[in-house]
């Protein structure tokens, strides 16, 4: 399981952006184990997470992490429950700035994770490109148009918040 962390100056928490685990992997329960996460955000659909038994037993028994929240969200595509996508960011939010650890996860670790980082950074007050560049740094970022136009609208959200 790839995890990857982003820089997070501007909270006292955390950020990780991750892949699911693939075959020959080995325990990715360990690399779970290695980091205690306040919150887990997972981005993929049903039969995504059904598809790695061992990944989709420790999301049932919620032990991925202290607070996890499952957004449903095709491949290229933004999660499809918009009061979900709201608590789960609002929960990263304040999990990150009250120092605790924060993983973000969907199947490649590139796009659905990527997207919800800028998010999330923009959320915490990051300029728009720079949120971009730390998840592109980290090989992750929105990869379509509806991913872009999502950012964009947690830009203008996140500008009347200020």
């Amino acid at each position: 399981m790839d995890i990857r962390e982003i820089d997070v100056p501007e909270a006292k928490g955390k950020l990780f952006i991750g892949r699911f685990p693939i075959s020959g992997e080995g325990d990715f329960s360990t690399l779970l184990e290695r980091e205690s996460y306040g919150v887990a955000v997972m981005l993929a659909t049903k039969d995504e997470l059904e598809s790695v038994p061992a990944l989709h037993a420790l999301w049932q028994e919620g032990t991925v992490a202290a607070k996890q929240y499952w957004l449903n969200t095709p491949n290229l595509s933004i999660p499809d429950d918009e009061r979900g996508l709201g608590e789960a960011l609002s929960g990263a939010v304040e999990a990150l700035k009250k120092g605790d650890q924060v993983l973000v996860i969907c199947p490649t670790g590139i796009g659905r994770s990527g997207t919800f980082g800028v998010c999330l950074l923009v959320m915490l007050g990051v300029d728009q490109l720079e949120a971009a560049i730390r998840l592109a740094d980290a090989a992750a970022g929105p990869e379509s148009g509806i991913q872009e136009s999502l950012v964009e609208a947690v830009v203008r959200y996140a500008a009347t918040r200020i």
